[in-house]
């Protein structure tokens, strides 16, 4: 089954808010809403495509890089699920292809890990995938079957994060000015269970990403460790133990 028929039968209701095509999900919007004009880029890139709106992708408990991240906050969450905001789908010919899309990059790439690794959900289909940002969405969709889904992502690897140096850099960046800004976002949100979500779901996914990319990087492996892999798993730990969260308990005490 290709990507584009299985997700297809991903229907609305329990694990998500849409899935369908865009252009009727578009027609709830009103053309002055910014969220509009982002969704019509798309459309105008690829008429027929379809989309998957808040997906609750659940986790996979025995993950190994879960288990070493030892995030337990994230197990705390409804369902034990990290909500996906879009999965666009398109098929073009034989050949189907699926672009996750967030505010942030890294965060696209950590729901990617998420839905990709082994026992999740998108598993088989790894390779027909491209997560990127919302900025770059639209220009993605343009080009979406003209290279293999591998190598449009690296391409915007090499854009965002050429090194995993870089990458760690952003991930720490992010993570230190949520946790700054986090009692402002919770007093001024209107749901603040949902931005509760949102905080934990985020230093989960931003250790994911610097755990899964310092573990996969062969030259990190052989210049820094000697092809020792327990010294490269032990330095992608402390990696992600560096990315920095305040707990969900502490969390509520804020928005109280």
């Amino acid at each position: 089954m290709s990507i584009f028929n299985y997700l297809s039968h991903e229907m609305s209701g329990e694990n998500c808010r849409y899935n369908g095509y865009l252009k009727e999900y578009i027609l709830r919007f009103d053309q002055s809403d910014e969220e509009y004009a982002f969704l019509k880029g798309i459309l105008e890139e690829r008429g027929d495509i379809k989309v998957i709106i808040d997906y609750q992708i659940l986790l996979v408990e025995g993950s190994i890089s879960n288990m070493i991240i030892r995030y337990r906050d994230v197990t705390k969450l409804e369902r034990q699920a990290l909500i996906c905001p879009y999965i666009f789908y398109d098929r073009e010919d034989t050949l189907s292809k699926a672009v996750i899309v967030t505010d942030d990059y890294l965060t696209a790439l950590g729901f990617y890990y998420v839905a990709t690794e082994q026992g999740a959900f998108m598993n088989q289909y790894k390779n027909y995938i491209v997560a990127i940002d919302r900025d770059d969405a639209r220009e993605v969709m343009h080009d979406l079957f003209k290279e293999k889904a591998s190598i449009t992502q690296r391409s915007y690897d090499a854009k965002f994060v050429p090194d995993f140096d870089t990458l760690f850099m952003k991930a720490k960046e992010k993570a230190d000015a949520l946790g700054v800004n986090a009692k402002e976002m919770l007093r001024e949100a209107t749901d603040k269970q949902a931005m509760i979500r949102y905080l934990v779901t985020t230093w989960f996914l931003l250790k994911k990403v610097v755990y899964v990319r310092y573990m996969v990087d062969k030259e990190m492996l052989m210049k820094r460790h000697d092809g020792d892999n327990k010294r490269q798993r032990s330095m992608a730990r402390q990696c992600a133990n560096d990315i920095r969260f305040i707990s969900i308990s502490d969390l509520w005490g804020m928005e109280r």
